[in-house]
């Protein structure tokens, strides 16, 4: 059901957003809001805001496939937050999402995608360029239009040209930099994975500020693409 698909995607919604991205009448989205938190797939948080309920949970835990490199994220990102110093964070790629499957905060780092967060916002963000890099040239286009970026981050989408050369150089050169453009006072790179060909997750660090020298950036970005070669080699010897 859309109502579900909405909330989670959103994380949470308000009743004013739902009505307006579904282009439901009240009467019919109160019913069906009801009859959802009744059977537990939504419920209310404090603010009164709709979020995915228990049932709904219990259903997506058990539905959601297992990356092919699930059992080393943990190890994987705390290395790579203590060697370079900065908040690190794992994404999968699962049936169109972004997934935050797991991160490590760096002390007066920069924060990111929460944990367990699924989006579709690829347009602002480095791994999200990368996911848009890989895909066909119809799907692309395709899933640029269909994103779906929440009101405050409205204003962080970049333009039609940049977004193109972004995914172009993700492309070119195996990583993605948004070179602080993107969010104010905040640098984001990352580097994909892939299994049987296909991207299915990224690597992604965060710096708060834009002053990094060159040898800083270029060391993050080889330390990176080191960590996701090994990763792959590790995942086609267990094929």
């Amino acid at each position: 059901m859309q109502i579900l698909q909405t909330v989670g995607e959103l994380e949470e919604a308000s009743f004013i957003q739902l009505k307006q991205l579904l282009h439901l009448n009240p009467a019919s989205l109160s019913r069906y809001l009801k009859t959802l938190t009744e059977q537990g797939f939504l419920q209310k948080n404090d603010e009164q805001r709709y979020i995915v309920g228990p049932a709904l949970m219990n259903i997506t835990r058990d539905a959601v496939p297992v990356s092919a490199f699930d059992s080393v994220i943990a190890p994987v990102l705390g290395n790579v937050s203590e060697t370079l110093q900065l908040t690190a964070l794992w994404i999968s790629f699962e049936y169109g999402r972004m997934i935050c499957r797991d991160k490590v905060v760096f002390p007066e780092g920069v924060f990111m995608q929460e944990i367990g967060s699924k989006r579709t916002d690829y347009t602002i963000h480095p791994w999200g360029w990368l996911y848009l890099a890989h895909q066909k040239a119809e799907h692309r286009r395709y899933l640029i239009q269909q994103a779906q970026i929440l009101p405050s981050f409205q204003n962080y989408i970049p333009d039609q040209a940049v977004l193109e050369e972004f995914i172009a150089e993700a492309s070119a050169k195996g990583y993605s930099d948004d070179r602080g453009v993107i969010f104010p006072h905040t640098r984001r790179i990352a580097v994909p994975l892939f299994s049987k060909d296909r991207i299915t997750a990224a690597i992604g660090v965060g710096m708060p500020g834009i002053g990094f020298s060159n040898e800083q950036i270029a060391e993050t970005i080889a330390m990176l693409q080191h960590t996701a070669a090994q990763l792959m080699d590790l995942n086609r010897a267990v094929e």
